[in-house]
């Protein structure tokens, strides 16, 4: 025998206003039967449904409908036909006239919606149609249900377990009722005083094969996660053996599952996730499903029963996999990085294109393969609206890449596979964006949308716009950069710089790259990690962005800027000038990268000049047609301006003052005019350009120092210039002074006539 499952119903039956006491009256046997009708308390007086019950297997439900007869204004006729669905023995359906806040009460969803049908208020009667013709009412269709027995309003009523269809005659002793208001200022079923008895009816003579009553997933459903599990409900409890269920997907393919729960809920947790945008079909075993009785012999299913949905889309809809390169070509044609060799692991790459229509920060997203991550993105990476990031598998990429972010694998390869891969987008949090490519990728040439972001994928040189080339990593098809990439001139840190005060592209657009070495509250500094060999030309430059800047030190990065030319105070202040980049749209290509050497200012390194500070003929260092950082003092730090520069064993020769302390390396063994306390005179000739300033503009409170005094360490910093002097700007706390300085002392004393004057 069946049992009532929801032992929480029989406590709430205390509290239900039952209208008679006469015993249940049998009508007429049907298929499907009406068992509960409710008005709700939301807002609109929502949810309004009608609950159904199945009593036999229904293979078409369309030859059912409902209709609502209104304040006793008789027959409607059918208001609502079911879609032609099947339904199973056991099953309950939910009828209502929307699905938000009928979800909202309940906690599901209701099966179909229908805004006619189910609009009860509470003094309403329903009718249920076979065939056009009546089977099933509640309540009377010619009478008004205010203040009548069977009235509902703001509650509910239920059938009584037992009974069957009522046919065209209302039966008011097979119903129950909660009684008018019963729900007033309830927001769900599970926390009300009264709750609906949701799916308690019960057939009370005979013993019906079970069914699945409902699933979760429910059979239609989209937008499934590809990690769920999947929940079956029976409508009595079961024993299930053996192979009871399979799950077969269009993507993923068969998934067997871990079984959990029962005996009247199982929940299938499957053995890997679905694939994003598939379509999956469970189906239940028949004759793997009986149930509990334990009066007559277990009844089976009577028949299979299946139900499909379709999983999540892909939600990463910021960017698109736009082009990829899985088989270099041979030789020189296949150097998709441009670093002058052909290299089947370092050419590969992989190119995204931000569709987002904003700047987009992909910082810790990661391309795998079909086997492992490959590359994560770092941090502070950010493509631009409608410009493209490429990914190459290793080595120094070099050219434009029309603008592009340009970064390699962090792991050092791709690891794509000319016969065919998985290339996967993660964002790190619950998105992923998936391409499967076949032998397709091993053609000597990359696989690219045609047209750009919104195409299939081609063979690069079959597509139109291509002119027959291999690839076009960060461009569009044609070579031209996406709209929203901006590209300068591609040059050197020292082409910049350039062997003079003033750069020759003053005023224009530039691409370089370097290591940030200092981050300051208003820029960076960036260095070259190699340079050029030439002493003439500064490693560095400073990077001015107005405000905190979104980089590390170590990130090595890809920069378009302005080369500016900035003098401090103004122009007519008198100083000269700093090169700076300016306007900066800035890509880290990667973290944690070791610094550059400092260059030492002195022995072992670059020895500052020591008598002249300026030899040029005009007296105009801007104008001057010569560069000399061998003799010219102001030129010889020009020529290291920017870059980290080292001072070892340095001699004080010039106390603490606003926060500057000056100083000579090595003791001053370079040094011409130093006085016998250790500080360096003036001379007719010689105007000390070996003199060198430590600023504390990075590392405040510089320690108090005196002439003559030294440094138990070298001091490291990055040579700037402000206020009319090179100076150094330590970012490290200065290493402790030793002082060496001793006060004289004397051994005479005065008399009562004499006085004694110290000198």
């Amino acid at each position: 025998m069946r049992r009532f499952k929801h032992i929480l119903f029989i406590l709430a039956a205390v509290f239900i206003f039952l209208v008679s006491t006469a015993a249940p009256t049998r009508a007429i046997a049907t298929d499907l039967l009406i068992t509960g009708v409710i008005d709700g308390p939301l807002t609109g007086g929502l949810p309004k449904a009608i609950e159904l019950y199945v009593v036999n297997d229904i293979t078409d439900l369309s030859i059912y409908g409902l209709g609502a007869a209104n304040n006793g204004g008789g027959t409607d006729g059918e208001e609502f036909t079911f879609p032609a669905d099947s339904a199973t023995a056991g099953q309950f359906l939910y009828v209502a006239t929307e699905s938000v806040e009928f979800t909202n009460f309940f906690g599901f969803a209701p099966d179909y919606t229908n805004g006619t049908a189910p609009s009860v208020n509470g003094d309403d009667a329903v009718e249920l149609f076979e065939n056009g013709a009546v089977i099933d009412t509640f309540g009377d269709i010619n009478t008004d249900g205010t203040g009548e027995a069977w009235e509902y309003l703001d509650g509910w009523t239920y059938r009584v377990s037992g009974t069957e269809a009522d046919g065209t005659i209302f039966n008011i002793a097979n119903w129950t009722f909660s009684g008018p208001n019963a729900l007033d200022n309830e927001t769900s079923n599970a926390t009300a005083a009264v709750p609906f008895p949701v799916g308690t009816f019960m057939p009370l003579e005979g013993d019906a094969a079970p069914g699945v009553a409902s699933t979760d997933p429910a059979n239609g459903a989209t937008g499934v996660a590809i990690d769920a599990n999947i929940t079956i409900n029976f409508s009595e409890d079961v024993t299930v053996t053996g192979s009871w269920f399979d799950i077969s997907c269009a993507v993923s393919g068969a998934h067997t599952a871990v079984s959990s729960g029962g005996p009247a809920s199982y929940t299938l947790d499957p053995d890997t996730d679905f694939a994003n945008g598939e379509n999956c079909t469970v189906t239940v075993f028949a004759a793997q499903v009986t149930d509990n009785d334990t009066e007559d012999p277990p009844d089976a299913m009577s028949a299979d029963v299946s139900f499909s949905f379709d999983t999540v889309s892909l939600n990463i809809t910021s960017v698109v996999i736009n082009e990829f390169l899985a088989d270099p070509a041979a030789d020189l044609p296949g150097d998709a990085n441009g670093d002058g060799t052909r290299d089947s692991s370092d050419d590969e790459f992989v190119e995204i294109v931000n569709v987002s229509g904003a700047d987009l920060d992909v910082s810790g997203w990661s391309i795998s393969d079909g086997v492992q991550v490959r590359h994560t993105f770092p941090s502070n990476t950010i493509i631009p609206a409608d410009c493209a990031a490429v990914v190459f598998g290793g080595d120094t990429p070099t050219g434009v890449f029309g603008g592009a972010v340009v970064q390699t694998a962090s792991t050092g390869a791709l690891g794509l596979n000319n016969g065919g891969d998985t290339i996967t987008l993660d964002d790190g949090a619950s998105s992923t964006l998936e391409y499967v490519y076949g032998s397709e990728g091993g053609n000597d040439q990359s696989l690219t949308r045609e047209p750009d972001t919104t195409g299939p994928f081609v063979l690069h040189s079959d597509a139109a716009a291509s002119g027959g080339t291999l690839f076009s990593p960060g461009t569009q098809l044609d070579g031209t950069p996406f709209s929203g990439c901006t590209f300068g001139i591609p040059v050197t840190i020292m082409e910049i710089q350039g062997e003079a005060h003033l750069s020759t592209y003053d005023g224009q657009s530039v691409q370089t790259a370097g290591v940030v070495t200092v981050v300051r509250s208003n820029g960076f500094n960036l260095q070259d990690p190699v340079g050029d060999g030439n002493n003439a030309t500064s490693d560095a430059i400073f990077v001015f962005t107005g405000s905190a800047p979104a980089v590390a030190v170590g990130d090595a990065i890809t920069i378009v800027a302005t080369v500016d030319e900035f003098y401090p105070g103004g122009f007519s202040a008198g100083n000269v000038s700093t090169t700076e980049l300016v306007g900066a749209t800035i890509t880290v290509n990667s973290n944690g990268n070791s610094l550059p050497a400092p260059t030492i200012l002195g022995n072992g390194g670059r020895i500052p000049p020591n008598t002249i500070i300026d030899d040029d003929s005009t007296g105009d260092v801007n104008a001057t047609p010569t560069f000399d950082p061998e003799n010219d003092g102001i030129d010889f730090f020009e020529s290291v301006e920017g870059m980290l520069v080292q001072v070892n064993d340095a001699l004080v020769v010039g106390g603490t003052r606003f926060g500057e302390i000056s100083v000579v390396g090595d003791l001053g063994a370079n040094a011409t005019g130093l006085s016998a306390r250790g500080g360096v005179v003036i001379g007719p000739n010689d105007f000390n350009p070996e003199r060198i300033m430590i600023d504390d503009a990075l590392v405040f409170d510089e320690p108090d120092a005196s002439v003559g005094d030294t440094f138990a360490g070298p001091i490291v910093g990055v040579m700037d210039y402000s206020f009319g002097n090179y100076k150094i700007l330590n970012f490290d706390p200065l290493p402790a002074v030793n002082s060496n300085f001793t006060a004289e002392s004397t051994n005479l004393t005065g008399t009562g006539t004499e006085l004694t004057v110290a000198t």
